[in-house]
């Protein structure tokens, strides 16, 4: 009877079952058996269950893209920029573990359904990303022959390398990435593998910055 609020059922459903099974063990039947929906409004929504999965697919990227967006004054060094932007990034991956487990269903699905729409957000983290690297390269703290779609898939990598395998982490070093200590740690790590990747030689001194910057 309600329309939007069906969909939005049937569109959480599906990612709680798309998270847990992927796409390839996910069926249409087990979605709308949890959401207590007519598996017909899975068709008249989405049209099949791919419709279903790119619509799930679509809303996790943009979450994350949206999780992302930091506004930083005129005055945020190109490093601070960088360190920012990562902490976040692997921050609210930490907390989304479903988003990281979605995300590496498709990744061994070879990323072919959702590759248009990732694209459209890596455009623009490129174009960002290139913008950040300019200005360091200009100051003298990131070398001249960095590039950015290798830096921005090193970040890529190293965050959901990391939070994909959490578990194997606790096993071996109790490591538990649900605690903030714990992520904010990692953090520093993972950042620190990036920028001291790409920095220049011998870069002027920069100091370190603790400082919180907003969405």
């Amino acid at each position: 009877r309600n329309a939007d609020a069906t969909r939005e059922l049937l569109l959480a459903t599906a990612a709680g079952v798309f998270t847990e099974l992927g796409f390839d063990g996910a069926r249409v039947d087990e979605i709308a058996r949890r959401a207590g929906v007519n598996k017909r409004m899975i068709y008249v929504y989405f049209g099949d269950k791919e419709g279903l999965y790119h619509e799930v697919l679509r809303t996790a990227v943009e979450q994350i893209a949206r999780a992302t967006e930091i506004s930083f004054p005129p005055d945020a060094s190109p490093r601070e920029c960088l360190e920012a932007w990562i902490a976040r990034y692997f921050g609210f991956l930490a907390e989304h573990p479903d988003l990281v487990r979605l995300v590496e269903w498709e990744a061994l699905a070879d990323g072919s359904r959702s590759a248009a729409m990732v694209q459209s957000v890596a455009i623009h983290e490129i174009k960002w990303l290139t913008e950040q690297l300019r200005r360091g390269q200009e100051a003298g703290l990131f070398r001249a022959d960095v590039d950015p779609t290798r830096v921005l898939m090193t970040i890529h990598a190293l965050c959901f390398g990391t939070l994909a395998r959490r578990r194997l982490w606790n096993t071996l070093w109790q490591l538990d990435l649900s605690v903030p200590a714990a992520v904010a740690s990692v953090t520093r790590s993972l950042t620190d593998v990036v920028l001291n990747g790409i920095r220049a030689d011998n870069p002027p001194e920069t100091p370190t910055s603790t400082k919180e910057y907003a969405r």
